[in-house]
């Protein structure tokens, strides 16, 4: 069987910056981290963004929320919720519920409760 060679031009490779003025779109800085999900930052924003609310004051969570209650943090865990809280404009507890709920929704308690 004889294979078949392509030895005519290629095509010229398409730039992100050539896609972006095609499409008119605007390039977003993220902090991404090599490693790290992107995706799951940018489901925290838009859950933050849909349950956040200003009456005027600081915006408080648009969930009902239970009493508050004390718990201890792995060392420098404090740090990075106020560093994410900072950079998406939360309260670091509100953060801290936001991401707990989102874990808990995530397991199957029925599993675990077995």
């Amino acid at each position: 069987m004889k294979l078949i060679k392509h030895s005519g031009p290629t095509q010229k490779l398409v730039t992100t910056e050539e896609v972006m003025i095609g499409l008119g779109a605007e390039k977003i800085e993220t902090n991404f981290i090599p490693g790290k999900s992107p995706i799951s930052i940018f489901a925290l924003r838009q859950f933050m963004a849909e349950h956040l609310h200003s009456t005027g004051g600081r915006p408080t969570l648009d969930i009902k929320a239970s009493d508050r209650k004390k718990i201890a943090l792995i060392k420098g865990d404090w740090d990075k919720i106020k560093q994410i809280a900072k950079k998406e404009k939360a309260a670091p507890g509100q953060l801290v519920a936001v991401l707990l709920h989102k874990i808990l929704d995530n397991i199957n308690l029925c599993d675990h409760l077995a």
